[in-house]
């Protein structure tokens, strides 16, 4: 925004404007959105100020926000505005360059690539991203982190630190996840939301369509829904298969058969078709790497002491 724009919203607010300023602000008010809304944001804060306002110092105002831009992400930008704040006609410049700078300055998006990233947020949760996956957040340097992460696409593990009186949300396309302090897993593929709940209680609210009721989850449960769904899906799961991509090593006493088929259609892309019924997984332990589809795929063999052979989109056990 230009300076000549700054320093019209900063004229106007101490009541320095002259008739044919007013007329220019109206001008901009009706043709400028933007203009125009931070406007509103700007004297919805000068009016909330208790300190009387003092006419503006136009070229300090200007000298502050250029500061702001290259020292937003430092700690010595923090202290300088809780410097600021003891004065006035200073803070109002201050929050209107904010305002402006707002979404450049403090909205972070992280994505990943070919592997999973770790994320730790200002409040200590920690995210961990599955490849290919993309979450924004803002950590706003005069509100600081509203406890908020939006999760854009792919999927990531969740682990939210508690605090007292404020819980934390999770927005996805489908639904809003709000958290009370726990551990669990999201996934957006093929439109769908898919939440499983590894510790800890969340809640499922604000559904992209109406007429949803608030769903409760604890740990072992899963909801998916999509736009095309009417209802969500409820059930029970083993936390562990949704996980699975954070995982080095698939650890066999872990996983029953049919985890291992969701693991192998899910993670492989093969479906996993048994010729006969008497295996059996509970008692059975064992590991092998998960970067290695045929390590997997000994490994099993030799558990169940029977052939396994791999196909293109299916692994057969004779």
């Amino acid at each position: 925004m230009k300076n000549t724009n700054w320093e019209i919203i900063a004229k106007n607010l101490a009541g320095e404007t002259t008739k044919e300023e007013e007329a220019m602000i109206t001008k901009m008010r009706n043709e400028d959105l933007k203009f125009d809304l931070a406007y509103l944001d700007s004297k919805k804060i000068w009016n909330t100020l208790n300190k009387p306002k003092y006419s503006f110092n136009r070229k300090r105002i200007v000298f502050i926000r250029d500061q702001k831009i290259k020292q937003a992400k430092s700690q010595y930008a923090k202290r300088f505005i809780a410097k600021a704040i003891q004065y006035a006609a200073v803070v109002v410049g201050l929050l209107v360059a904010v305002l402006f700078t707002y979404n450049d300055l403090n909205s972070e998006v992280v994505y990943t690539t070919d592997n999973s990233k770790n994320v730790v947020l200002p409040d200590g949760s920690t995210i961990i991203l599955n490849n290919d996956a993309i979450i924004s957040y803002n950590n706003s340097l005069i509100m600081g982190f509203q406890r908020r992460v939006k999760i854009i696409e792919g999927s990531a593990y969740f682990s939210i630190a508690k605090q007292q009186g404020e819980n934390f949300v999770v927005n996805t396309e489908n639904y809003d996840i709000e958290v009370f302090g726990t551990k669990f897993n999201v996934s957006n593929d093929d439109d769908i939301t898919t939440v499983t709940l590894d510790e800890g209680k969340v809640r499922l609210c604000e559904y992209s369509a109406v007429g949803i009721d608030n769903i409760t989850m604890l740990p072992g449960d899963e909801v998916s829904y999509g736009a095309h769904m009417t209802q969500p899906v409820l059930c029970k799961v083993n936390s562990n298969v949704s996980k699975y991509w954070m995982k080095s090593r698939l650890e066999f006493d872990q996983y029953s058969i049919e985890d291992l088929k969701e693991i192998f259609k899910k993670y492989y892309n093969k479906e996993l078709i048994l010729d006969g019924t008497d295996i059996q997984m509970s008692k059975v332990g064992g590991s092998a790497p998960t970067d290695d589809v045929e390590l997997i795929v000994k490994a099993l063999s030799k558990i169940f002491k029977r052939e396994l052979i791999i196909r293109k989109d299916s692994i057969i056990l004779k």
